[in-house]
């Protein structure tokens, strides 16, 4: 199977441009964490100067990678690696571009997008791609899940885990708070964990449901104070932190409860000028050690879901 999805990035080479921007993506193996020359921002270098592309891959593409240095609409290099090759592999993958079109002249100043297509043969059954070994696929408590689904931002395919009671180690999993990973479940760079600035209590209830909006922000419940609801940046910076639903100004504090006893409520926000809901209803309470990434034949979106549990969260896609 060779999915449609493909992230564009773009830079500029001395009057040749190479610059970061991303078209739709389905999830199925795709490039997330896109930069040049390790870095998110377009950048300007000298004709026939060699430009780094990384990316990361949520799983091993495991019917090749194609890279194309693109003119306009026009394809001037293309990078064909097949799989088990360097390129192909979950996690960074690193691939060099020299400058030059496909007959080995360097190519005239000017802009330039780099789009890179990941593809897979996909899977007979379901299949855990992920490791339960890995650090970021702990959570001693985990409540909430969600993922960046932006592919305009350098942060999409960002995971957010929460974790709401104090573990019996110290990785990030049994911190109070925040997890944020790629798409591989490694930590983010500039850490993979964070408070965003809140107190959470060790309650097993803070921080409780996660949603990510289309603009990047990421939404956050606090289900101690009955449903306060904190707003952040794709980082969760401190001073990012808005707190957007509390005791002064929520008057939805009434719960409804359903026939199972779980409580029930509802928020929206506006995205893209469009309303829309970001949670509807709490889960019931239950321990799980281990976030597990899995895929299915060739559906279209992935999934990450608490062992054990019934919920699989479609992520992306």
């Amino acid at each position: 199977m060779k999915p449609s999805n493909y992230l564009r990035r773009y830079s500029t080479i001395g009057g040749l441009a190479l610059a970061l921007v991303a078209p739709s993506a389905h999830a199925n193996v795709f490039a997330s964490n896109v930069k040049i020359n390790a870095g998110v921002t377009n950048v300007s270098v000298a004709q026939g100067t060699s430009i780094t592309i990384s990316y990361i891959l949520n799983e091993p593409a495991s019917a090749g990678v194609t890279i194309k240095v693109l003119s306009g609409a026009t394809a001037v290099r293309t990078l064909s690696i097949a799989t088990g090759n360097a390129g192909t592999t979950r996690g960074t993958n690193t691939v060099v571009w020299d400058g030059k079109n496909d007959s080995g002249n360097n190519v005239p100043g000017g802009d330039y997008s780099a789009s890179i297509t990941a593809a897979s043969s996909g899977y007979s059954g379901w299949t855990v791609t992920s490791d339960d070994n890995n650090d970021g696929n702990y959570s001693w408590e985990a409540r909430g899940i969600a993922v960046n689904r932006n592919t305009n931002s350098p942060y999409y395919g960002r995971v957010f885990v929460g974790n709401s009671s104090a573990g019996p180690g110290s990785s990030n999993g049994d911190l109070v708070g925040i997890q944020k990973l790629n798409a591989d479940g490694s930590a983010a760079d500039e850490g993979g964990f964070s408070t965003g600035g809140v107190a959470w209590r060790d309650s097993k209830c803070a921080p409780w449901k996660i949603r990510v909006s289309d603009d990047d922000k990421v939404y956050v419940e606090d289900w101690y104070d009955n449903g306060d609801v904190y707003r952040f940046d794709a980082l969760l910076s401190t001073n990012s932190m808005l707190h957007v639903l509390r005791a002064d100004n929520d008057w939805h504090r009434q719960l409804d409860r359903n026939s199972r006893g779980r409580h029930r409520r509802e928020y929206f926000t506006l995205d893209g000028g469009q309303l829309r809901r970001f949670w509807h209803s709490q889960v019931r309470r239950h321990r799980r050690r281990h976030l597990r990434h899995e895929r299915y034949r060739h559906e279209r979106c992935w999934s990450w879901r608490l062992a054990g549990f019934s919920s699989v969260r479609c992520c992306a896609g």
